[in-house]
């Protein structure tokens, strides 16, 4: 899975869509997570990948699109929800932290 299948993904949805927030919001994620791998021991940018795939798929909005991306980044690094607030705005924050009540439903 990449960043550019999902925002091809996303431009399929939505032509008229600028897509650039979703590539700095991987940047942001990557950033995030670097050196961090899941129990598999792959990269754990990439189950941030998946959840924004099955997003995609599903034909959500820009901002939720952008909180899967973001969605472990408060519980597994430094960066807390206002740090993605400050980037990315209050929708995609409360996005995530509303992520959080799920947390089972989604790993």
């Amino acid at each position: 899975m990449t960043i550019n299948q999902i925002i091809d993904n996303f431009k399929e949805n939505n032509p008229k869509a600028d897509a650039t927030m979703i590539q700095l919001a991987y940047d942001f994620a990557v950033k995030a997570h670097t050196g961090q791998k899941r129990k598999s021991g792959e990269p754990y940018i990439q189950h941030c990948l998946h959840t924004a795939f099955v997003l995609v798929k599903i034909k959500a909005d820009l901002e939720t699109v952008i909180a899967g991306l973001l969605h472990d980044i408060p519980e597994d690094t430094e960066l807390t929800l206002t740090d993605i607030e400050k980037n990315f705005g209050r929708e995609v924050a409360d996005l995530v932290e509303d992520g959080e009540r799920f947390k089972g439903y989604l790993d």
